[in-house]
């Protein structure tokens, strides 16, 4: 009877142990600037934390399918690419020499400035507990997006400059790089109206040209959270 309570205790334990370090990752996760994912051996998604559930919900260039593997559009070459640096990564994690590929970009439909994705693998684990937790995690795979980046910077400028709810529609897409004529489309406002809140855009900030406001705008921390 000893011996059975002993393992009993034992197997206890380590359940806790692995419920606390699958919290404790979730945690990490939650943690980084980016979206970001884990992925098992065969690319299917292990967790993921709520900036890259958002991405994965909005269905703009990335989604997911019933299976929990990443969905591109077959349209463009983003798919590729991307596939290939999963491949690549989960190899190298096996313990392959492949070389490892850059940061892919993405395109989004919305043609709001590209997704960028970096793969980096993630070596076997050394504890069973730890192992278990992860779910056989082999790659992190995270996502920057500019457009949601620019939205908690554009926020900030909103608070420290007193900018309105429009004039910071305007100077997300602004500090994106966005031209007038595009941005106008974008919000589905005229060209003198973007033009406008641009000017008091600039004037209240006190740049010069959209080039500077972005330079202005990438200096500026984001929010923590989408808006």
């Amino acid at each position: 009877m000893t011996p059975h309570l002993s393992r009993s205790i034992e197997l206890s334990l380590l359940v806790g142990s692995i419920r606390h370090e699958a919290s404790l990752l979730q945690r990490l996760l939650e943690a980084l600037p980016d979206a970001a994912m884990l992925l098992d051996d065969q690319g299917e998604i292990v967790l993921l934390n709520s900036a890259a559930e958002d991405i994965l919900r909005r269905g703009d260039g990335l989604s997911i399918n019933r299976h929990e593997r990443m969905a591109l559009p077959s349209i463009s070459s983003s798919s590729k690419a991307l596939t290939h640096a999963i491949r690549q990564a989960i190899e190298i994690a096996g313990g392959s020499a492949a070389q490892l590929q850059g940061a892919v970009q993405i395109l989004r439909p919305s043609g709001l400035p590209p997704y960028l994705a970096q793969v980096t693998p993630l070596p076997p684990n050394s504890f069973v507990a730890w192992d278990s937790a992860d779910s056989g995690a082999r790659v992190l795979l995270q996502i920057v997006d500019a457009e949601s980046r620019a939205t908690g910077q554009a926020e900030q400028l909103r608070s420290i400059f007193s900018l309105t709810a429009a004039e910071t529609k305007v100077a997300v897409l602004v500090g994106c790089g966005f031209s007038v004529p595009e941005t106008a489309r974008m919000l589905a406002l005229s060209p003198n109206t973007v033009k406008t809140h641009t000017a008091r855009l600039l004037s209240k900030t006190g740049v010069r040209s959209q080039a500077a406001f972005a330079r202005l705008m990438a200096s500026v921390p984001a929010r923590p959270g989408r808006p």
